[in-house]
């Protein structure tokens, strides 16, 4: 059968345009190395130092941790703003820039502005959990919160911002007594049974594959790999 737009929308479909590519970089050798290699147009830079929070890049050269298990960043990693406004592509700091000062500091080096997300975590309108974020301003407004960059944390290999928070997931004890979803600590996905049951998928299993036969969806592949599950 043809798809016929007219069919679902009233008159033609609206024109997309291509959206704009800002590039995450931490460094002005990747930024070059992105103008150099990009088969169209890159649009700008999130530039993100090591204190940004989330996912950071990992240092450049040998992988170092200090006393706590986080990674050591040295000179190699801070970025030449000057260099990055010779690129002539505009850019916006992240990492310690959700501040009046920090805006104004970033504005005067010349970026376009700053990139903030740790900050709008905590609002109102944000997913985090109340009691979580509750709990979270107190740390900060006493002065006694503690963020671990773990080299471990993300299924990805870089480095992951951490608030370290009694009760969560961050506490190993509590870790430690999660029921696990994988073998391989990788889930690919979470999915809903003919049946109406949620059931989760890991990486060492085949994908499921449902097909409508007799008017209900039958599953097609084996039964999990994981012994877990």
């Amino acid at each position: 059968m043809n798809f016929d737009p007219s069919d679902y929308a009233e008159g033609p479909l609206p024109l997309l345009h291509r959206p704009r590519f800002l590039a995450i970089v931490s460094s002005n050798t990747l930024a070059t190395s992105i103008l150099r290699r990009a088969n169209g147009r890159v649009d700008g830079f999130v530039v993100e130092s090591p204190t940004a929070g989330g996912h950071n890049a990992p240092p450049r050269g040998k992988l170092q941790l200090n006393e706590n298990g986080e990674p050591i960043y040295g000179e190699r990693d801070e970025v030449d703003i000057a260099g990055l406004r010779a690129l002539g592509v505009p850019f916006w700091m992240a990492g310690g820039y959700g501040s009046p000062q920090k805006v104004r500091e970033a504005l005067d080096q010349g970026a376009a502005g700053v990139q903030v997300g740790t900050a709008f975590a905590f609002t109102i309108e944000s997913g985090l959990r109340p009691d979580l974020k509750n709990s979270l301003l107190a740390q900060a407004t006493t002065g006694t919160g503690e963020v671990f960059t773990d080299p471990l944390a993300s299924p990805t290999g870089f480095p992951f911002k951490v608030a370290l928070l009694q009760g969560s997931y961050s506490d190993p004890e509590v870790a430690a007594a999660r029921t696990r979803v994988c073998d391989i600590g990788l889930l690919r996905e979470s999915y809903a049974t003919p049946e109406g049951k949620i059931g989760y998928r890991c990486a060492a299993e085949p994908v499921a594959n449902y097909v409508a036969k007799g008017g209900k969806i039958e599953e097609t592949v084996a039964a999990s790999a994981c012994a877990t599950h």
